[in-house]
């Protein structure tokens, strides 16, 4: 499977950091890390990736938290978020489609499974950002 895109990746772990950007990088992904919620919206805000897969558990904010800071910021409202977390509940899971989240892994990871889900939300993305962009020439030719 080849992809394309630029995923960031936020984990305090660098174990996890290394597994995932060993799944995602042969697959073709540009993939950017960060280790706590702050950096990861500095690093957002300062390049936009097309996607995120965002731990819950954050030294310094929650990964619910950067997620709710990325959809109030107008330069990042419009990512898609991946929750990974090593807690499989129904909670947690629903607190992470509240904030914002489109999606939700569980630790250990399955290559396969990883794989899937980012090509289907960096599909997404794409078909987004296609129709905002024809949404606004359909806009500009009526004006």
């Amino acid at each position: 499977m080849t992809l394309r895109g630029d995923v960031l990746l936020v984990d305090d772990n660098p174990v996890n950091l290394r597994l995932l950007s060993e799944i995602l990088k042969p697959a073709g992904l540009t993939v950017r890390a960060a280790t706590s919620g702050g950096r990861a919206l500095e690093a957002a805000r300062a390049q936009v990736p097309d996607l995120v897969l965002l731990d819950i558990e954050l030294p310094d904010l929650s990964g619910f938290e950067v997620c709710e800071a990325l959809c109030a910021d107008p330069k990042t409202r419009g990512l898609r978020v991946i929750f990974v977390s090593a807690h499989d509940s129904l909670l947690g899971r629903s607190r992470g489609f509240r904030a914002g989240g489109v999606d939700y892994l569980t630790k250990p990871y399955e290559a396969a499974e990883v794989l899937a889900r980012v090509a289907t939300q960096l599909d997404i993305a794409l078909l987004t950002r296609e129709n905002e962009a024809l949404r606004a020439e359909i806009a500009r030719v009526r004006a």
